[in-house]
Protein backbone atom coordinates (compact mmCIF):
# COMPACT_ATOMS: atom_id res chain seq x y z
CA UNK A 1 0.00 0.00 0.00
CA UNK A 2 3.07 2.35 1.08
CA UNK A 3 4.57 1.74 -2.73
CA UNK A 4 0.79 2.67 -4.38
CA UNK A 5 0.95 5.67 -2.34
CA UNK A 6 4.53 6.55 -3.74
CA UNK A 7 3.53 6.22 -6.99
CA UNK A 8 0.94 8.61 -6.85
CA UNK A 9 2.59 11.27 -5.25
CA UNK A 10 5.35 10.49 -7.24
CA UNK A 11 3.36 11.58 -10.82
CA UNK A 12 1.89 14.41 -8.98
CA UNK A 13 5.22 15.67 -8.10
CA UNK A 14 6.20 15.51 -11.29
CA UNK A 15 3.14 17.04 -13.24
CA UNK A 16 2.19 13.51 -14.76
CA UNK A 17 -1.56 13.06 -14.14
CA UNK A 18 -3.72 10.56 -16.00
CA UNK A 19 -7.35 10.68 -16.00
CA UNK A 20 -9.96 7.95 -17.46
CA UNK A 21 -13.10 8.59 -19.99
CA UNK A 22 -16.05 9.96 -17.97
CA UNK A 23 -18.04 7.22 -19.44
CA UNK A 24 -17.31 3.99 -16.22
CA UNK A 25 -18.68 1.40 -19.06
CA UNK A 26 -16.24 2.68 -21.79
CA UNK A 27 -13.31 1.04 -21.74
CA UNK A 28 -10.85 3.16 -19.85
CA UNK A 29 -8.05 5.16 -21.85
CA UNK A 30 -5.77 7.30 -20.19
CA UNK A 31 -6.25 11.05 -20.90
CA UNK A 32 -3.31 13.17 -22.52
CA UNK A 33 -2.59 15.56 -19.81
CA UNK A 34 -2.12 18.96 -22.00
CA UNK A 35 -5.05 18.49 -23.86
CA UNK A 36 -7.21 16.53 -22.18
CA UNK A 37 -7.96 14.49 -25.16
CA UNK A 38 -8.00 10.67 -25.26
CA UNK A 39 -4.64 9.04 -26.36
CA UNK A 40 -4.69 6.50 -29.23
CA UNK A 41 -3.88 2.92 -27.81
CA UNK A 42 -0.60 2.61 -29.09
CA UNK A 43 0.33 6.07 -28.13
CA UNK A 44 2.74 6.35 -24.99
CA UNK A 45 3.30 9.66 -23.19
CA UNK A 46 5.92 11.09 -24.95
CA UNK A 47 5.84 14.60 -26.57
CA UNK A 48 5.56 14.92 -30.47
CA UNK A 49 9.54 16.86 -30.22
CA UNK A 50 10.72 13.92 -29.00
CA UNK A 51 9.17 11.65 -31.42
CA UNK A 52 10.10 13.71 -34.25
CA UNK A 53 13.74 14.05 -32.67
CA UNK A 54 13.96 10.04 -33.02
CA UNK A 55 12.40 9.94 -36.49
CA UNK A 56 15.47 12.40 -37.25
CA UNK A 57 17.72 10.58 -35.76
CA UNK A 58 16.77 7.30 -37.15
CA UNK A 59 16.53 8.66 -41.12
CA UNK A 60 20.51 9.79 -40.13
CA UNK A 61 21.35 6.60 -38.87
CA UNK A 62 19.60 4.94 -42.03
CA UNK A 63 21.47 7.79 -44.23
CA UNK A 64 24.92 6.73 -43.00
CA UNK A 65 24.31 2.68 -43.03
CA UNK A 66 23.22 3.93 -46.88
CA UNK A 67 26.75 5.92 -47.26
CA UNK A 68 28.47 3.11 -45.48
CA UNK A 69 27.49 1.04 -47.61
CA UNK A 70 28.32 3.01 -50.83
CA UNK A 71 32.25 3.11 -49.18
CA UNK A 72 32.06 -0.31 -48.88
CA UNK A 73 31.14 -1.09 -52.68
CA UNK A 74 33.70 1.66 -53.20
CA UNK A 75 36.56 0.03 -51.82
CA UNK A 76 35.68 -3.66 -52.78
CA UNK A 77 35.67 -2.58 -55.96
CA UNK A 78 38.94 -0.67 -55.58
CA UNK A 79 40.31 -3.84 -54.30
CA UNK A 80 38.74 -5.59 -57.43
CA UNK A 81 41.11 -3.51 -59.64
CA UNK A 82 44.49 -3.60 -57.74
CA UNK A 83 44.21 -7.31 -57.82
CA UNK A 84 43.81 -7.53 -61.72
CA UNK A 85 46.59 -5.05 -62.01
CA UNK A 86 48.78 -7.71 -59.31
CA UNK A 87 47.95 -9.82 -61.64
CA UNK A 88 48.83 -7.93 -65.29
CA UNK A 89 52.19 -7.14 -63.09
CA UNK A 90 52.73 -10.55 -62.25
CA UNK A 91 52.05 -11.58 -65.85
CA UNK A 92 54.41 -9.10 -67.17
CA UNK A 93 56.78 -9.95 -64.84
CA UNK A 94 56.88 -13.62 -66.01
CA UNK A 95 57.24 -12.86 -69.19
CA UNK A 96 60.18 -10.25 -68.75
CA UNK A 97 61.69 -13.62 -66.70
CA UNK A 98 61.16 -15.88 -70.17
CA UNK A 99 62.79 -13.40 -71.80
CA UNK A 100 65.58 -12.92 -69.89
CA UNK A 101 65.97 -16.96 -69.18
CA UNK A 102 65.98 -17.13 -73.19
CA UNK A 103 68.33 -14.72 -73.61
CA UNK A 104 70.72 -15.96 -71.19
CA UNK A 105 70.55 -19.41 -72.88
CA UNK A 106 71.14 -18.07 -76.23
CA UNK A 107 74.27 -16.45 -74.75
CA UNK A 108 75.58 -19.46 -73.11
CA UNK A 109 74.92 -21.37 -76.23
CA UNK A 110 77.13 -18.73 -77.99
CA UNK A 111 80.09 -18.61 -75.64
CA UNK A 112 80.18 -22.54 -75.19
CA UNK A 113 80.38 -22.25 -79.20
CA UNK A 114 83.32 -19.94 -78.72
CA UNK A 115 85.22 -22.39 -76.12
CA UNK A 116 84.64 -25.19 -78.59
CA UNK A 117 86.13 -23.01 -81.10
CA UNK A 118 89.19 -21.60 -78.96
CA UNK A 119 89.51 -25.20 -77.41
CA UNK A 120 90.71 -26.58 -80.96
CA UNK A 121 92.75 -23.49 -81.93
CA UNK A 122 96.51 -22.97 -81.04
CA UNK A 123 97.03 -20.33 -78.57
CA UNK A 124 98.87 -17.62 -80.59
CA UNK A 125 95.14 -17.69 -82.77
CA UNK A 126 93.10 -18.00 -79.87
CA UNK A 127 95.02 -14.97 -78.63
CA UNK A 128 94.32 -12.90 -82.17
CA UNK A 129 90.34 -14.24 -81.64
CA UNK A 130 90.40 -12.99 -77.82
CA UNK A 131 92.26 -9.23 -78.82
CA UNK A 132 89.75 -8.28 -80.94
CA UNK A 133 86.77 -9.68 -78.62
CA UNK A 134 84.98 -8.06 -76.16
CA UNK A 135 86.08 -7.50 -72.50
CA UNK A 136 83.56 -9.50 -71.05
CA UNK A 137 83.01 -12.29 -73.48
CA UNK A 138 87.44 -12.82 -73.70
CA UNK A 139 87.05 -13.33 -69.38
CA UNK A 140 84.10 -16.00 -69.92
CA UNK A 141 86.40 -17.70 -72.19
CA UNK A 142 89.63 -17.27 -70.26
CA UNK A 143 87.92 -18.46 -67.23
CA UNK A 144 86.34 -21.61 -68.74
CA UNK A 145 89.15 -22.47 -70.81
CA UNK A 146 91.87 -24.72 -68.94
CA UNK A 147 94.16 -23.10 -66.04
CA UNK A 148 97.57 -23.75 -68.73
CA UNK A 149 95.71 -22.69 -71.86
CA UNK A 150 94.82 -19.25 -70.82
CA UNK A 151 98.04 -18.44 -69.34
CA UNK A 152 99.60 -19.27 -72.60
CA UNK A 153 96.82 -17.04 -74.36
CA UNK A 154 97.22 -14.09 -72.13
CA UNK A 155 100.96 -14.36 -72.69
CA UNK A 156 100.52 -13.71 -76.60
CA UNK A 157 98.09 -11.25 -75.74
CA UNK A 158 98.94 -7.49 -76.07
CA UNK A 159 100.94 -6.49 -72.58
CA UNK A 160 98.13 -3.94 -71.79
CA UNK A 161 95.40 -6.25 -73.04
CA UNK A 162 96.56 -8.92 -71.16
CA UNK A 163 96.66 -6.42 -67.75
CA UNK A 164 93.09 -5.80 -68.47
CA UNK A 165 91.55 -9.38 -68.79
CA UNK A 166 94.00 -10.24 -65.85
CA UNK A 167 92.75 -7.89 -64.07
CA UNK A 168 88.86 -8.51 -64.65
CA UNK A 169 89.27 -12.04 -64.09
CA UNK A 170 90.76 -11.75 -60.48
CA UNK A 171 88.27 -8.81 -59.51
CA UNK A 172 85.64 -8.71 -62.63
CA UNK A 173 83.51 -6.04 -63.50
CA UNK A 174 83.14 -4.46 -60.00
CA UNK A 175 86.66 -2.63 -60.15
CA UNK A 176 85.84 -1.35 -63.62
CA UNK A 177 82.51 -0.12 -63.22
CA UNK A 178 82.10 0.82 -59.80
CA UNK A 179 79.64 -2.38 -58.88
CA UNK A 180 79.51 -4.21 -56.61
CA UNK A 181 78.07 -7.16 -58.84
CA UNK A 182 79.35 -10.44 -58.55
CA UNK A 183 82.29 -11.07 -61.05
CA UNK A 184 82.48 -12.88 -64.10
CA UNK A 185 85.02 -15.02 -63.07
CA UNK A 186 82.40 -15.90 -59.78
CA UNK A 187 79.78 -16.65 -63.05
CA UNK A 188 81.19 -18.38 -65.06
CA UNK A 189 82.54 -22.32 -63.73
CA UNK A 190 85.99 -23.17 -62.75
CA UNK A 191 88.35 -23.72 -65.07
CA UNK A 192 89.75 -26.99 -65.14
CA UNK A 193 93.66 -27.68 -65.45
CA UNK A 194 94.56 -30.65 -68.46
Amino acid sequence: MKSVLFFIFLGLGLGISVGYADDPKSEAKPVLPETGKKAPKSSCLASEEIIADLQAREQLINERESALKEKEQEVSKQEEAVKEALARIDQEKNALIGIKEKSRADREEKINKLMETLETMSPKSAAGVLGNTDEELAVLALTRLPAVKSGKILGLLDPKKSSQLSELMAYGNRRREGKSDESVSERAPASQSK
